[in-house]
């Protein structure tokens, strides 16, 4: 059974989303909606996630969508702040659970597929984020990068290897992410008002939009 066939039976299997994020300074991660499988022989993690959407702009044609991911691990927030997240390849595989390898069916042909871009992102650290996706051109064709509009700073918190003139937090000063005094050594931020209060003394050089509502799921 193709999986064409299959979704015009009537008993129809639910559909699976295998996502696959790939972009500049990260390893491709490979998630999935359901479980912990194996398709083609790639490996997709189980994630607390979904894509939504697919539906026409109203001003063009294009397909948008939404992906949107749990960061109760704070592990999302995490990589948005040390990877370039803004223009990544999400390459969606969407195919049923009797195509999986472990599977007599198995047959790694048989998906609906999709590449979209994220063209930007919001949410909140340790809740959940949500990236808007746009196909590849839609992305290329822009002449200018559009600001993210996030509840946390986007710029790179200023280190003697790194330095982020946006930030530009004083050097000889340093918290760890809790917002206790330390070492250089483990110096960092927590991307909030607070954090951004106690480098600077003010937060007149916060990267975030704090008035962004919280998504919620």
């Amino acid at each position: 059974m193709t999986l064409q066939s299959s979704t015009q039976s009537l008993d129809t299997e639910g559909f699976i989303d295998l996502i696959t994020i790939e972009g500049y300074g990260f390893s491709p991660v490979r998630i999935c909606n359901y479980d912990t499988l194996l398709f083609g022989g790639q490996l997709y993690q189980k994630f607390p996630c979904k894509i939504t959407g697919f539906s026409k702009s109203g001003e063009d044609t294009e397909i948008r969508a939404s992906l949107i991911v749990s960061d109760v691990s704070g592990l999302v927030g995490d990589a948005i702040d040390n990877a370039r997240i803004v223009g990544s390849a999400v390459i969606l595989k969407r195919t049923q659970r009797r195509f999986m390898d472990d599977k007599p069916t198995a047959d790694p042909t048989q998906f609906f597929g999709f590449e979209l871009r994220i063209n930007q992102y919001e949410g909140e650290y340790q809740n959940q984020f949500q990236f808007n996706l746009v196909p590849r051109f839609s992305l290329e064709r822009k002449k200018l990068p559009a600001r993210t509009y996030s509840r946390r700073c986007e710029w790179q918190l200023n280190m003697p290897d790194r330095l982020d003139e946006n930030c530009a937090a004083p050097l000889n000063v340093n918290f760890d992410i809790n917002g206790n005094a330390t070492t250089p050594e483990n110096r960092a931020c927590r991307k909030d008002l607070a954090a951004c209060k106690q480098y600077h003394g003010n937060t007149l050089r916060f990267g975030g939009f704090p008035g962004v509502s919280r998504i919620r799921g």
